[in-house]
């Protein structure tokens, strides 16, 4: 069997070619829904509590109740990668959407849970070694709660990549119509100060409360890096020495260029150095620690 040949459908496991959505899912028809992707490190999906609580905040968020508790929803993970035997390294995701209806929002069943687990080819060393570029958006955002749930609705985040101007970008971050930094297409961001003071905008500005962004600025705390969660205004980012990306599958990403200028004098940085060595010891810790109990 190859990797990845199974998924979960509503609760059950089905070969890959055997499970099959509802043409009326309004999932699909449009974007009604919810979702999580997070890595796999040996067969063990990193900080999946975290996802999980998560999902469960964004479906509250738009009024979606589901009919398996949290425990069933790490069950069928187990299941799911167990029955994957995926190598090193994987994804896992999962969606949830209202399920079968009519546009716009009127259901006439029950929600849809789709899980899958897959391969995923990690990036290449040197993007950590030598850091990426990265561009402003041309168009502000309006900071809304809505940024907080993880939705099905990813237009405006595939549009905002979309909108790299010069080849070979990695991420396209965006400014919200206050002046200050929300986040990227598909990352949180991170500034250093020249004082060595880690910056991150704050829910209010914009931004996805990312699992990943969570546990560094746990890691910082930890480690007696000192750090801001709030209002990133554009002179912090203009006289930022460091700054990088974080998001689930990719860990932490040092930026080496911001538009036209290089950030910092050197890349990766210090401090963006140090949290990426704490960061894999965190990650080697927990996944010799898997989250819901299992012995295996």
């Amino acid at each position: 069997m190859p990797h990845g040949s199974h998924v979960i459908l509503n609760g059950e496991l089905l070969p890959r070619e055997e499970a099959h959505l509802d043409i009326d899912d309004l999932g699909f028809l449009v974007g009604d829904g919810a979702f999580e992707t997070l890595r796999l490190y040996g067969g063990v999906p990193f900080l999946l509590e975290e996802h999980v609580a998560r999902l469960f905040a964004s479906l509250r968020w738009i009024d979606l109740e589901i009919p398996w508790s949290r425990d069933q929803l790490l069950a069928q993970v187990r299941l799911l990668v167990e029955r994957n035997d995926l190598p090193q390294p994987g994804r896992l995701r999962i969606t949830v959407t209202r399920g079968p209806g009519a546009p716009p929002a009127r259901p006439r069943g029950s929600p849809t849970l789709l899980m899958t687990a897959d391969p995923w080819e990690p990036l290449e060393t040197q993007v950590y070694d030598r850091g990426v570029a990265v561009e402003t958006s041309r168009h502000t955002r309006r900071a809304h709660v809505w940024h907080r749930v993880k939705s099905t609705s990813y237009q405006t985040h595939l549009q905002l990549r979309r909108e790299a101007r010069t080849p070979g970008v990695f991420e396209v971050v965006q400014w919200n119509d206050e002046g200050r930094l929300a986040e990227g297409s598909f990352t949180n961001v991170f500034v250093v100060d020249a004082g060595g003071v880690l910056h991150t905008p704050h829910a209010g500005d914009g931004c996805l409360k990312g699992v990943t962004r969570n546990a560094v600025l746990t890691i910082a705390g930890q480690t007696g890096i000192r750090f801001h969660e709030g209002e990133v205004t554009r002179e912090v980012v203009d006289a930022a020495r460091e700054m990088f990306l974080t998001g689930s599958l990719i860990e932490i990403v040092p930026v080496r260029r911001l538009d036209d200028r290089d950030v910092g004098d050197s890349c990766p940085g210090a401090t963006t150095r140090a949290l990426r060595s704490a960061y894999q010891s965190f990650v080697a810790n927990v996944v010799g620690r898997p989250p819901w109990g299992w012995s295996g």
